[in-house]
């Protein structure tokens, strides 16, 4: 009977080690979610405007106390704890020139990424502090995928990646603007 009650002690800590982690390392419970692309292309010099939308499941977010969005270098480099701030609504980070062109009291977060370069190339993060609120979609990470010019320009890039669709007008998964035709008004759907 000792020896039943080893074995199986013994099959339950296996179980734990081989099958935990993978619970674990799933989307744990958040009280933020985000509806993005989830994974998007741009070429260099272009402007990347990133639909988003948000929603919250927590009872302390509050739509008439102040709203910032953040975004999250999520990093590819693991060496770098916290995953480093890019921007804040607040106006206290800015690294990338971004700008929130959605309403965050309407629960848009569309995102504009002026002038892209290929270093941008990396995982992002969207955060809503809504003191006391503050959480994290990190289930919904944005893939950033930012490529060199090509040797006849970005139009002409967009054009073939597109297949038909007007390269300054967008198509499914790739935004292509330059820089000077970065929309700095809401897009009308």
């Amino acid at each position: 009977m000792a020896a039943l009650s080893e074995n199986v002690l013994t099959v339950n800590m296996l179980l734990i080690v081989f099958f935990l982690p993978g619970i674990l390392g799933g989307c744990p419970n958040s009280f933020l979610f985000a509806d993005t692309p989830g994974q998007i292309e741009a070429l260099s010099g272009s402007c990347l405007q990133i639909p988003c939308r948000y929603n919250s499941t927590d009872p302390s977010y509050n739509v008439t106390r102040p709203i910032y969005g953040v975004w999250y270098r999520a990093t590819t480099n693991h060496n770098v704890k916290p995953c480093p701030v890019i921007f804040n609504s607040s106006g206290s980070v800015n690294t990338y020139l971004l700008e929130i062109i959605g309403n965050l009291t309407e629960k848009n977060c569309n995102t504009l990424f002026p002038d892209v370069n290929t270093s941008y190339t990396d995982r992002y993060i969207f955060r809503i502090m809504n003191w006391p609120f503050r959480a994290t979609a990190i289930c919904d990470p944005v893939n950033i995928t930012v490529r060199g010019h090509s040797a006849g320009g970005i139009g002409a890039k967009c054009a073939t990646i597109c297949r038909g669709y007007s390269p300054w007008c967008g198509c499914p998964g790739l935004e292509c603007l330059p820089p000077s035709l970065c929309p700095s008004f809401l897009p009308t759907y």
